[in-house]
């Protein structure tokens, strides 16, 4: 589930790891940023390296699927 216009994010709501999870791996599928947005802003196309780093911070940020976070990060 994604946020709507005009809320705010907010880690702490209940149920915000598995969006967080969601979210990772709608990147890692390469479905972010998505296709239609592309055209208007070719500059926001995610390179593989990009993709990485932005799929590693998020699991660092947030935990991995299997809900645990990485050492030193939580």
């Amino acid at each position: 589930m994604w946020m709507k216009v005009g809320q705010r994010f907010n880690i702490s709501a209940p149920g915000f790891g598995r969006e967080a999870d969601e979210a990772t791996a709608t990147v890692e599928k390469g479905e972010m940023p998505e296709k239609t947005y592309l055209p208007l802003h070719p500059e926001a196309h995610l390179t593989p390296a990009e993709t990485r780093a932005l799929v590693t911070g998020l699991e660092r940020t947030f935990g991995s699927a299997s809900g645990e976070r990485e050492e030193g990060h939580g």
